[in-house]
């Protein structure tokens, strides 16, 4: 890469001596505009893929007309497509690119580099909260707070207020996540953004949902829904919609939840929502279990997980790798055709011919080993964690049957080992209950569904449903060896299960064996 980075610079300057004419100004200007503006619209309307060529052409102007805060807005740009995508590595690199380059700038003053800054930090902000590295998420969002108080810009406070909102809601400060929703509210409303203030009501909706109003939650969403209607935004709708189908699933109108997962499932199918997908079949899945159906929840179940795991598959990641040598090389095209343009003009056509020629050949090579080593390296990171991934599966299946003898390399804090301590004991009470669903165990536990649910996953990598089961799993195994005389379904009721077929079904799946099969082998 070093030896190709010289050669450019010596093409670009040839280029520049040989010139004749620049570009008009205002053409470039209006180029840019109509550029950008095509590329939102483009986004708004769920075409991510045309928003990020469009604005990848915005960069590509910028660049040859050497303006600066151009190509930091040209970056963001390309960034929030790449968010929307859900291909967060993608979106860090151009915000953190932009940012980089805002803070190189020597206008500081200037409102422009001050707005594309912000712009910047809140998009390294977002990302931060997706990820859920809320400390570094707070600390970011409160620059770009700052950075549009200075300037006034009241989308911009309404924007980062309710980030920022959100952050108090996940680590339990409801009472600060008000405030900083409803400061959002007024800010949304005074910069007079629709969308902004749908999304309010639908913070709201959690909060209330969070504090047992789930009356109070389905109406800020149907009125989060309502002032959405004329929007192209199916993006956010669709977050509204699929949390108003979970509420009424919740008070038992199932038809009613039906029919909004049914608008749902068709909106995420034609946009390309992968998340939204598996949320959609998740609710599905909960519906059906409620209704006893379980040939119906385990195959929307497994439609679920499937799309989970497509999120973080191989085939995603190479994905990415053919997008980025896919820009790379309409980047490097155009820098050779704008060559071509000029030298033609000069009638040196036979030196430039040359010179592309060479380019073509070590971009080729630089390409190539680029791509290889990028290879290697997302290869070598996911075994990594599929073996980090298998470590964890082994603990906290073991851990189900006593976490105080457990001896593994897998370094959990004191808090956390506690916390599943606590869960565990949880469960088995609940099991004598028979009340080993979900919501049972949250409330036992102090928490609500969504909390325990983010606890499980980041502590386990598994769902608690899941994570429930397989401690179910392991109490029958330990009963079964224990005790060779009693029953099978004696053993099913000790560990909360109510029918014996989905027990013996459910342990076959864990142990590859039926529970007289397992007796037997002991």
């Amino acid at each position: 890469m070093l030896f190709y980075i010289p050669l450019v610079g010596t093409l670009w300057a040839c280029a520049k001596e040989t010139e004749k004419t620049s570009p008009d100004k205002q053409e470039i200007t209006a180029k840019l505009d109509s550029l950008m503006k095509e590329g939102i619209e483009a986004r708004e309307n769920n075409q991510f893929k045309k928003a990020i060529q469009l604005h990848q052409e915005e960069l590509k102007v910028a660049k040859l007309a050497d303006d600066s805060i151009s190509i930091v807005a040209a970056l963001n740009h390309i960034a929030t497509n790449y968010r929307r995508l859900g291909l967060l590595d993608e979106a860090a690199r151009y915000h953190y690119e932009a940012l980089m380059l805002t803070i190189k700038q020597e206008d500081q003053a200037n409102p422009l580099v001050r707005k594309n800054r912000v712009r910047s930090l809140n998009g390294l902000g977002n990302i931060y909260l997706t990820v859920g590295d809320l400390h570094q998420a707070d600390s970011v969002l409160r620059m770009a707070l700052a950075g549009e108080k200075a300037l006034d810009s009241k989308l911009g406070q309404a924007i980062n207020l309710a980030n920022l909102g959100n952050i108090k809601e996940q680590i339990g400060e409801t009472d600060s996540a008000w405030i900083y929703y409803r400061y959002s509210l007024a800010m949304n409303r005074q910069a007079k953004s629709k969308l902004g203030e749908a999304l309010c009501f639908s913070h709201f909706a959690r909060l209330h949902e969070q504090q047992g109003n789930i009356k109070e939650a389905i109406a800020e969403l149907e009125h989060s829904i309502s002032i959405m209607a004329g929007s192209p935004d199916d993006w956010h709708k669709l977050d509204a919609t699929l949390n108003l189908a979970r509420l009424h699933a919740k008070q038992g109108k199932r038809q009613e939840a039906k029919t909004l997962l049914a608008q749902a499932k068709e909106t995420a199918e034609r946009i390309h929502s992968l998340a939204h997908r598996s949320q959609v079949y998740q609710q599905y899945y909960e519906l059906y279990e409620q209704e006893g159906n379980a040939t119906a929840a385990l195959d929307n179940y497994r439609r679920s997980v499937e799309l989970k795991d497509s999120l973080l598959s191989s085939k995603q990641s190479a994905d990415i790798q053919n997008m980025r040598i896919e820009l790379e090389r309409q980047r490097q095209q155009g820098k050779l055709d704008q060559a071509n343009e000029r030298y033609y003009d000069e009638h040196q056509a036979h030196v430039i011919t040359t010179t592309v020629l060479l380019c073509s050949t070590v971009v080729g090579i630089c390409i190539i080993l680029a791509l290889s080593y990028t290879i290697h390296e997302r290869n070598k990171t996911q075994r990594i964690i599929k073996e980090v991934n298998n470590k964890r599966k082994d603990f906290f299946a073991n851990i189900a049957l006593d976490p105080a003898e457990m001896k593994t390399d897998i370094i959990l804090s004191e808090q956390d080992r506690q916390f599943i301590g606590r869960f565990v004991d949880v469960v088995y009470s609940q099991m004598s209950k028979g009340k080993t669903d979900v919501e049972s165990v949250a409330e036992q536990m102090q928490l609500n569904r969504a909390q325990l649910n983010r606890r499980i996953l980041a502590i386990t990598g598994q769902n608690t449903l899941s994570y429930i089961t397989q401690i179910r799993i392991s109490k029958a195994k330990r009963l079964l060896r224990a005790d060779l005389t009693s029953p099978v379904g004696d053993i099913a009721n000790k560990c909360g299960f109510d029918d014996l077929a989905y027990f013996s079904r459910l342990f076959k799946q864990q142990t590859g064996m039926t529970p007289s099969q397992y007796r037997k082998m002991v």
